[in-house]
């Protein structure tokens, strides 16, 4: 008679049994459902790349810069005339001040550490070739720092 009569533990044992795996079941789904989910997100970031890749991004030249590339490459020899000696510069300091938006900036370019690249700008600056130039970009970094000025357009081309 007391082999047919169940136990006190076995309906607790069993709805614990039922729990485990309805939570199995529904982590199952939560995984499924987040791989679907990172899926269309993969996906829609390569669709995205694609397309500024083929709508933004174009690099082939306008018809006026490659003619103007095509010219330069036709006489090297003329442009490299134009660049000044490393001599203007060389053992020589040069200050000046950026007019910007936001207040004015003080530098100083030190010749003795870069002779040519301080003797092209210092001769572009005394040309006027920056007077009503914007700064198109501007990079900090704890370990490098880039101000780019003085393009044609404003915005880094010609």
């Amino acid at each position: 008679m007391a082999a047919n009569r169940p136990d006190k533990q076995t309906p607790r044992r069993i709805a614990q049994m039922e729990a485990r795996r309805a939570r199995r079941n529904d982590q199952a789904r939560r995984r499924r459902r987040d791989n679907v989910a990172g899926g269309n997100v993969l996906a829609a970031a390569v669709v995205a790349g694609l397309v500024l890749q083929l709508a933004v991004f174009d690099t082939d030249p306008a018809a006026g810069q490659l003619q103007r590339l095509e010219e330069e490459l036709q006489a090297p020899e003329a442009s490299a005339a134009d660049i000044p000696s490393a001599d203007v510069a060389r053992g020589k300091t040069f200050r000046g001040t950026l007019a910007t938006g936001a207040g004015s900036i003080e530098g100083s370019l030190e010749g003795s550490k870069a002779p040519q690249a301080v003797s092209v700008f210092s001769t572009l600056a005394e040309d006027g070739f920056f007077t009503g130039r914007t700064c198109h970009r501007l990079t900090t970094a704890e370990s490098m720092g880039v101000l780019q000025c003085g393009s044609a357009d404003g915005a880094g081309g010609g």
